[in-house]
């Protein structure tokens, strides 16, 4: 049996204590709840009604010590997510522009020594951007969050949090610096989905679109081009 719609609220009212983790609770991921009534209409029209556009000004910047650029990457032929992105570097997008790199940290890169003065990363749970684009026409980067399209586990609504965390704890003045391209704009929110994926299909909600709408992601089809919703 399902949550009932008041025990979602409930859940997610907890989750909005910290708003930078909350597209990583359990909650919005969920399909359905009792009665069969889409978990994420339920998420979406409770954000909506308190204003998630200002509650997402809460999420503090990442202070990441070192660059976001990366001298290489490693393809992990596992992860069929980075081979996309990695696939898709140099390719040109209409609106977004060409892609210029992906898998760019966030984390913060705090160091600390173990027991044997050996240097040890801190696991700070700040997450990879999966693909950046620059536009040359508009002098406008994009972060973009690349969905799969058998990737039936994450919501549409957890990819629209994502990248709307992602680009709160962006250092926007640090990145484009290093990636050495000028930009006068606010960087875009994007979001990469597949036709008849979950994703595509959780697209048809009005709740969904206007959560877009609000918290400025562009949703744009994966299939033979991109095609923007």
């Amino acid at each position: 049996m399902g949550y009932t719609k008041q025990k979602i609220i409930d859940l997610l009212e907890k989750g909005l204590k910290d708003m930078s983790t909350l597209y990583r609770d359990k909650i919005i991921n969920y399909k359905e709840i009792e009665g069969g009534y889409p978990c994420y209409d339920v998420i979406a029209e409770y954000l909506l009604e308190k204003h998630v556009e200002t509650l997402m000004l809460s999420i503090p910047e990442t202070n990441r010590t070192i660059k976001y650029r990366q001298l290489g990457h490693f393809v992990d032929n596992e992860k069929k997510e980075k081979i996309l992105a990695h696939g898709l570097q140099k390719t040109m997008f209409d609106d977004i522009g060409e892609i210029l790199d992906y898998e760019i940290p966030l984390t913060k890169e705090k160091v600390e020594k173990d027991e044997e003065d050996n240097h040890v990363e801190e696991d700070n749970h700040v997450g990879e951007i999966d693909m950046l684009a620059y536009n040359s026409d508009k002098k406008q980067y994009s972060i973009i969050e690349l969905k799969l399209k058998w990737n039936n586990n994450d919501s549409l609504l957890h990819a629209i949090l994502q990248i709307c965390t992602y680009c709160k704890q962006v250092n926007r003045e640090k990145l484009i610096a290093e990636y050495e391209k000028p930009s006068d704009k606010d960087i875009q929110k994007v979001v990469f989905i597949f036709k008849d994926s979950r994703q595509y299909n959780e697209l048809k909600s009005d709740y969904m679109r206007k959560l877009a709408k609000i918290l400025d992601v562009k949703i744009l089809v994966l299939e033979a081009k991109l095609v923007e919703i």
